[in-house]
This record gives C-alpha cells, structure tokens and sequence, in this order.
C-alpha cells in the first residue's frame, strides 16, 4: 500500500519536531529514493519519517493521539546530529538490520551487569508501545522517544495493518493494566545516537497473549485524554507524563503536585511506588553486585 505524504502529515498530526526536506541532506550512503523523498528522510525508510511541523496540515486542534504523539516526539532528532548516511553505517549491521543494545536494551551497571528486576505491574498502570502486539517490550505511557532509544524506522506505519481515520498511527498503541503481571523492569540503554534513560518492561511472551488474558488492554487516546487529566501533555520525559501521576497517586518525582486523574475509581489506581522504582534504578549503588 503507498502511503501518501497527506496521510503522513496527518498521522503524525501537529509534531513540533521538523526535519529539512530531502535536498537539504547529505543522503550519500542513503536509499535517497526520491519517490519517497516526500515521506521519509533521503527517501529512505530506514532513517524514519520526515516529521512535520504545526503548518503541516489544516487542523486547528490536534486529535487527541496526535496530541499524545506532540508530546513523546518533543525535541526528538531522528539523526541525532549526524549525517543520515553515517546514522545508517553507525547503527546497521552487514545484513543491514539494525543494530540494537546488549541485555535487551537496559543499561548495563559498570561490571557488565543489567540494570534490571522482575516485578509486578499493578492495575491501574497506563503504558504504551511503538510496534505490533508480537512484540514483547512496553514503556510508561507518555516516554519521550530520545528516551526509548528506539531506530527511526520505529515510527513507520505498517502498510499491511488495518488503519482507522487519518490520522491513527498504526505503530503507536495504548494500554491500561486490569491484572497485574510480571515483567522485568529497567532503565532503557542509549541507542541510535538516543539517551535512553526511559524506564522499559519486558514481558516473556507477547503484548497479545496478555490482552488475551484480560491483564492488558488497549484504549484509545481519547479515552487517555479524556480520564488522565493531571497530565501534562508538555512534558513528556524519561519517566512518562509528569512522572505518570494516576500511577503514583498525583505526585511525580519532581515534587511538584500534579492533579490526580479525575474520575478514575479508586479501585483502578496504582498504589505502586514508581518514583522508588526510578530512584532505585537511578542510584548507581542499586542491587550492585559485590
């Protein structure tokens, strides 16, 4: 399926992160397809999309996903200050896959140990993911991108899944926790020319079996926008939104009081110390082997 450069300014809606056009590159070492100079950065899918500014379609208020998109893409460089073609020669291998951190992409203590732990994620929680639901890997709702340490192409829709409207991003999904299950948590790893730093939980089967458990499911960003209403859609950041506030009762790391989520039963909320859980990853001395 050809995706249109109108379905694309529309599918990431009202992005304040831009990026020239094609000829303003260097695509040396690039696809440089022009028939997808439009779309993609050098034409080339791997180096993801061109994402556009606020001029980039008519719409006066952005839809709710493309609001939740506005903010996890804040100040994202998809080159990370290099030319396209050394992005491409740093991050992808031979077989030109890419080329991905070690320990499934959590950071690493200085003796080569996982900054990582098995817990529990309670009801309540809100998280998200950019890929299909084989995948196993999931972030706090509202992660930054430069703190998921994910390649460009991560935002490219999958012409083979079903799209709904103009502007839904197919890649981009939304889950609310209703049973607690088990995932190993932990401080994502720089990737990609990204910082990383984001906080990931990786499950051992698949996004789909636990939907199919009834311990996940998927809503939509009208729903999120609708019942999180303490969050700040400006500051997306490696901890989510402010920290997540409907996940550490409206008070995010920062100290600062964000408004709980309205008409969110208390049933539904995550009593889990989140914040801790940063701050024990955060702090180098955390589960240090001796």
């Amino acid at each position: 399926m050809k995706v249109s450069h109108a379905f694309l300014s529309l599918f990431l809606g009202s992005t304040l992160t831009s990026a020239a056009p094609a000829s303003h590159y260097d695509c040396t070492g690039t696809a440089n397809n022009a028939e997808k100079s439009k779309d993609y950065i050098c034409g080339d899918e791997n180096l993801g999309l061109i994402l556009h500014g606020s001029n980039a379609t008519k719409e006066t208020r952005p839809s709710p996903k493309n609001r939740i998109l506005d903010c996890i893409l804040r100040d994202y460089d998809p080159l990370a200050g290099m030319k396209p073609g050394a992005l491409l020669s740093k991050y992808k291998n031979e077989n030109k896959q890419w080329i991905y951190p070690y320990a499934n992409g959590f950071s690493n203590f200085t003796n080569g140990t996982s900054q990582s732990s098995i817990t529990d994620i309670p009801p309540g929680t809100s998280l998200d993911r950019f890929g299909s639901e084989n995948g196993s890997f999931l972030a706090i709702l509202g992660t930054s991108y430069g703190s998921r340490a994910l390649p460009p192409s991560s935002l490219n829709p999958y012409p083979a899944w079903p799209l709904t409207g103009v502007d839904r991003s197919n890649t981009f999904h939304i889950y609310h926790v209703k049973e607690k299950f088990e995932a190993t948590a932990g401080m994502i790893a720089p990737g990609f020319g990204q910082t990383g730093e984001g906080m990931q939980f990786m499950i051992e089967k698949s996004i789909r079996s636990l939907i199919d458990d009834k311990k996940l499911e998927e809503v939509t960003a009208e729903h999120v926008v609708t019942r999180e209403k303490g969050f700040d859609w400006n500051k997306c950041g490696p901890r989510g939104v402010a920290v997540h506030a409907v996940i550490v009762g409206g008070k995010p790391a920062t100290g600062e009081k964000v408004p709980a989520s309205q008409n969110v039963p208390s049933s539904e909320k995550s009593s889990f110390d989140w914040v801790g859980l940063f701050s024990s990853f955060s702090n180098p001395g955390w589960n240090q082997p001796h």
